[in-house]
């Protein structure tokens, strides 16, 4: 799989677990698996998605606005991003053995 995707310029990452949440992240750059050091830069972020909350509780999120100016939007679920502190530069890593997004 990482032959079939470096070199992609960006990247959206999203897995399913085995108790039906949704979660994953953005790569703001191409993968680089074969130089032992992270990438990325603080564009990068997670995000997780709840589909047993109601829509009523995702008025905390970043769709507040889009949510009262779209009537018609039809999200079911708990949207949460979660951007980088700045702390670090450890967006992503990547190796033969697997993949991570944070810190070492």
């Amino acid at each position: 799989m990482l032959r079939l995707l470096k070199g992609q310029s960006q990247m959206l990452f999203v897995l399913l677990t085995s108790l039906d949440e949704v979660c994953g992240g953005f790569l703001d750059q191409p993968i680089q698996y074969d130089t032992g050091k992270y990438c990325g830069t603080g564009e990068c972020f997670l995000f997780s998605w709840n589909a047993t909350e109601s829509i009523d509780d995702t008025r905390d999120t970043m769709f507040d606005e889009d949510l009262e100016d779209h009537t018609d939007l039809n999200i079911v679920g708990k949207f949460k991003v979660f951007p980088s502190t700045g702390i670090n530069q450890y967006y992503f890593y990547c190796d033969e053995t697997g993949f991570n997004f944070g810190s070492e």
